[in-house]
């Protein structure tokens, strides 16, 4: 009977720590990977936010190649480095 509790209890650690790296990785630091701020990449929603704009003002700025940017399949992530380079140089000319 006792081995059987172990059994069942290993796999129900496994699916917790599966849902530990699922959340972290959907927090922007995958499991393993030291979570630096300036190793995560930011979302446009993010990088919005600190410029107080709508979020598809960041995507058109990225479309017109203005503002680098990290394409992870269809989604699009911005390096801390880059927005800061960005805010440096001035911004936008418009």
């Amino acid at each position: 009977m006792t081995a059987r509790a172990g059994v069942g209890q290993g796999s129900g650690a496994r699916r917790a720590v599966s849902a530990v790296a699922a959340v972290d990785h959907r927090a922007g630091a995958p499991a393993g990977v030291d979570g630096g701020a300036s190793n995560r990449l930011l979302m446009a929603e993010e990088v919005a936010e600190r410029w107080q704009v709508p979020a598809s003002h960041v995507y058109r700025l990225a479309r017109e190649e203005r503002l680098p940017v990290v394409k992870l399949g269809r989604y699009r992530r911005f390096r801390p480095a880059d927005v800061e380079a960005f805010e440096a140089a001035g911004g936008v000319d418009a």
